[in-house]
């Protein structure tokens, strides 16, 4: 599976994309359509590693993928981090 990336979506006014208004607007029609098709996944709320994991707000960082987790396995926390 390929990393993809929002780095190609066209920048302008109110930073609109071009076909659906602004950045929040492509947010919140995403949200409503997983929202719509969520199902329980049956599993608790608790981490199943019983694990928190701290790491920097890199957007670019794919969190899971670089350290091996699954959807359940821990709570993230991305954190501002100085330079």
């Amino acid at each position: 599976m390929g990393m993809t990336t929002s780095a190609s979506v066209p920048t302008g006014p109110h930073h609109a994309t071009a076909d659906k208004g602004t950045v929040t607007d492509r947010l919140v029609d995403a949200n409503e359509q997983y929202a719509a098709a969520f199902t329980n996944p049956g599993m608790d709320a608790r981490p199943v590693l019983n694990v928190a994991v701290v790491a920097c707000m890199d957007a670019r960082l794919d969190l899971h993928a670089a350290l091996g987790l699954s959807l359940g396995d821990c709570h993230t926390v991305r954190n501002a981090g100085a330079s």
